[in-house]
C-alpha cells in the first residue's frame, strides 16, 4: 500500500470512528480562560444538544462546583500538555449520569497547546446499577435492623415472661416470699452443702399468733395484710444467702446457712421484737401482731428436709404451749 493510499485509509477510518462511535468526541480550541468547541461528533450532540460548534465551555457548564471541577481538567491539560482522565457526574435530562472523561492536548509546532480533543465513556448504566444496589443494601439494612429490634423486643418479652413464670413457680403470690416447693428444693441443697463442708445450718419456723382473730374480726383482707406485713419484716432482715418462705396459711420458715443455733435464736428474737413493736401499728388495728418461733440446727440425724423441719416445728409447738410470742428450740436441736 503506497503512502497516499494509506493516508486515505487512515482518514476514512477516523472519519467512520468519529461518525459512528457511541462514545462522544469533541475538539475545542483554547481561547484564553475558556474553550471554544469547533467540532463534535453525532454521539456528543445526541447526548447533550447544548454542545454546538462555536459555543464555549463556560456557556454550557456555567459556574457551579461541578463545572469548576470540569473546567479545571481542561486547564490542567492545557498547562501541562499531558493527557488527563477524570470522572464527571452531570445531570442530563433530569437523570444523574456518570462519565469517564479523557482529554488529549493538541500541540502546535512550538509545543504550545492550541486545542484539546476529548471523549467520554458513558458509565451511567453502571452508576444506575450501583445506586440501585446501594438502595437495595440500604433497604436490606433497614429490614435487618427492624427485624433485629423486633427480635430483641421479643427476646426481652420472652425473658420477662420467663422471669414471671419462674417467680410464679417459686414464690408465694400473696407475700412474694419463696413458696413451699422452692423452700424444700433450696433446703435440700443447703443440707447437702452443710454436710459436705461441715458448716452449720439453722432453721426458724414461725406462726402468727391468734391469726384467726384477724380474719374473724377484720375480714380476710386484714388477714392477707397481716401475712404481708410479716413477710415484709422477714424479707427486710434476710442476709444474702438466707431464704424466707411461706409454707402455707400463717406458717413461715427462714433458712439460715452458715448459722449456729445460738445465732439463729438471737436472729429469731430480733424478728419477734420487731414484729411486736411494729405489727399493730402497721395494720392499724387493735389486735397485737405477734408470732411464735421454733428454732433448730441441722443434726447428723437430719437426713432429709422433713426431719430438720420437724424439729423446728417442735420448737414452735413449745413456744405456742408456753404462752406464744416467744422463741423456743426443741430437745435435740442443740448445736
Amino acid at each position: 500500500m503506497d503512502f497516499n493510499l494509506a493516508k486515505e485509509f487512515e482518514a476514512n477510518f477516523f472519519r467512520q470512528l468519529w461518525d459512528n462511535s457511541a462514545d462522544p468526541f469533541w475538539l475545542c480550541e483554547v481561547a484564553g480562560k475558556d474553550f471554544i468547541f469547533i467540532a463534535l461528533n453525532p454521539a456528543e450532540t445526541r447526548l447533550d444538544e447544548r454542545f454546538k460548534p462555536g459555543v464555549t465551555l463556560r456557556q454550557i457548564i456555567g459556574f457551579t462546583p461541578e463545572s469548576e471541577h470540569l473546567i479545571a481538567g481542561y486547564f490542567t491539560c492545557r498547562d501541562t500538555g499531558k493527557t488527563l482522565t477524570f470522572e464527571q457526574r452531570p445531570v442530563l435530562h433530569g437523570k444523574p449520569c456518570l462519565f469517564q472523561t479523557l482529554l488529549v492536548p493538541v500541540l502546535n509546532t512550538e509545543g504550545k497547546v492550541t486545542h484539546i480533543w476529548g471523549t467520554a465513556r458513558n458509565l451511567t448504566d453502571y452508576l444506575t446499577t450501583h445506586l440501585a444496589l446501594e438502595e437495595l443494601n440500604r433497604q436490606l439494612e433497614q429490614m435487618v435492623e427492624k427485624r433485629t429490634r423486633e427480635l430483641q423486643a421479643a427476646n426481652l418479652e420472652l425473658h420477662q415472661a420467663n422471669k414471671i413464670l419462674e417467680n410464679l413457680a417459686t414464690h408465694d403470690s400473696l407475700t412474694d416470699l419463696a413458696n413451699r416447693r422452692h423452700f424444700f428444693a433450696v433446703a435440700a441443697a443447703e443440707i447437702a452443702r452443710s454436710r459436705r463442708y461441715d458448716h452449720p445450718l439453722s432453721l426458724i419456723m414461725l406462726d402468727i399468733d391468734h391469726f384467726k382473730q384477724f380474719n374473724d374480726t377484720y375480714g380476710h383482707a386484714c388477714g392477707d395484710k397481716t401475712l404481708q406485713t410479716l413477710a415484709s419484716l422477714l424479707a427486710g432482715n434476710l442476709r444474702q444467702n438466707d431464704l424466707a418462705a411461706r409454707l402455707g396459711g400463717e406458717e413461715f420458715v427462714v433458712l439460715l446457712p452458715e448459722t449456729s443455733l445460738n445465732e439463729a435464736l438471737h436472729y429469731a428474737e430480733r424478728l419477734r421484737n420487731q414484729l411486736e413493736a411494729t405489727g399493730k401499728q402497721a395494720l392499724s388495728c387493735e389486735i397485737a401482731l405477734t408470732a411464735s418461733f421454733g428454732v433448730a440446727q441441722l443434726q447428723p440425724s437430719d437426713s432429709v428436709v422433713d426431719s430438720f423441719l420437724l424439729r423446728a416445728d417442735q420448737g414452735l409447738y413449745l413456744a405456742k404451749s408456753r404462752g406464744r410470742n416467744r422463741v423456743e428450740c426443741a430437745e435435740g436441736s442443740e448445736g
